[in-house]
């Protein structure tokens, strides 16, 4: 006969524990490695004008337009090269470095500017004392008109103004592109101008064997924006890098594919200096003057590329009926993939700009509801004239 087995529970005392929050390690923007600092504390850390994206966690600079850096997804990371795509009928290109310059001078603590050009981009646009945007202007009229009866749209009609999604308040300042910005000596101070005649003057190209290179004209000049790029990474700075018209005729004294390949050589090794640094670069490239393959090989080095595409040199035929409030295509070609497994994916990568008073206005297109009723295709009104005759259509009045 089996015994019932019973089970007996004995009931212990337990020991008296305090709950304490964990602290997040956090990367401090700049490149430097993660610290047990409490997340308050490191916020704090961070550079001046920077803030910490959302979508990649990365610290960003402002480009100086709100709706550029909702588009990009949230502005030019620390890093990062931004290509900007020349069009040869217009100079609306300058027009985003100019304001990407004023961005870092109009700062209570002013980012350095390390500028490499042919020409000067002075003056530069003045800062107004208020801050907007151009989608905050269309938040604002929408809070004032909100809607009686579809209601539930006034939210998506915000995120369709906010390219990136996040729908946060810009950190850029609004510029009069019609007023000169006042160059303080503390502002000037942080302008550094290195004129393309006077380094070709110094390190022109050698010809060995009847081919010519620059080797020599890019290493001084790598040499020189990686000793800006070290102090103002210990200075804990940003500085941003502005290199004007890159493989222009300004830069190059000689056009050979071995130059074509220095060029792109200089790139790689540009990035590699500035990717774990406090620097950023825009450089603008005249697509005209290269091949399509060169274009490409650009693309792929650099993180970000765009382009302005204006309708200058266009006939009033050529241009939709739709585009003749606008200039212009901006489109976005490429977005970064850092810190995530894939970029951030705007709704539509191609928008409009145009030059409305003070300011440059770009945003996403929408076609007109009473243009879009009046421009119906000549195939679809010949297919309703045949719907509504008896017989077959005729040719012309005369016909019998």
């Amino acid at each position: 006969r089996e015994e019932p087995i019973t089970a007996i529970c004995i009931v212990g005392g337990m020991k008296k524990t305090t709950f304490t929050r964990k602290k997040k390690s956090v990367r401090i923007a700049g490149g430097d490695e993660a610290s047990d600092k409490p997340a308050a504390v490191v916020r704090s850390e961070t550079l001046s004008g920077t803030r910490i994206s959302v979508l990649t966690g990365q610290a960003n600079v402002s480009t100086g337009h709100s709706f550029i850096d909702s588009a990009w997804g949230g502005g030019l990371g620390l890093g990062q090269i931004a290509l900007v795509q020349e069009d040869i009928n217009s100079t609306y290109y300058r027009v985003l470095l100019s304001l990407s310059i004023a961005q870092a001078l109009c700062l209570p603590e002013p980012q350095e500017c390390l500028i490499v050009s042919h020409s000067s981009f002075l003056p530069l646009p003045k800062a107004l004392n208020f801050k907007e945007s151009t989608f905050s202007q269309d938040s604002e009229n929408t809070k004032q008109e909100k809607m009686k009866i579809a209601w539930r749209y006034d939210d998506n009609l915000k995120e369709k103004n906010d390219p990136s999604g996040t729908r946060r308040a810009p950190f850029n300042n609004v510029f009069d592109l019609h007023k000169p910005m006042e160059l303080t000596e503390h502002r000037s101070d942080c302008l550094i101008r290195l004129p393309l005649a006077e380094l070709r003057a110094a390190h022109p190209s050698t010809v060995d064997s009847q081919v010519p290179s620059s080797k020599e004209f890019f290493s001084n000049l790598l040499s020189t924006i990686e000793q800006n790029v070290k102090r103002c990474k210990e200075e804990k700075k940003v500085l941003r890098i502005i290199l004007h018209s890159f493989g222009s005729p300004f830069w190059l004294d000689y056009r050979s594919n071995l130059i074509e390949k220095e060029m792109i050589r200089f790139l790689h090794q540009l990035k590699g200096i500035i990717r774990e640094s406090t620097a950023v670069c825009m450089l603008s490239f005249p697509v005209h003057l290269f091949s399509t393959s060169v274009l490409e090989k650009m693309q792929r080095v650099c993180d970000i590329s765009c382009s302005f595409e204006s309708f200058k040199g266009q006939s009033d035929e050529e241009v939709d009926e739709a585009f003749r409030e606008y200039q212009g295509f901006f489109k976005v070609h490429k977005l970064p993939r850092i810190n995530s497994l894939t970029r951030h994916l705007p709704e539509t990568p191609s928008y409009v700009f145009a030059r409305k008073r003070h300011k440059l206005l770009v945003e996403v297109f929408a076609l007109p509801p009473e243009l879009s009723r009046t421009t119906e295709s000549s195939q679809s009104q010949a297919a309703t004239k045949m719907l509504c005759q008896p017989g077959p259509p005729k040719a012309s009045v005369i016909d019998f």
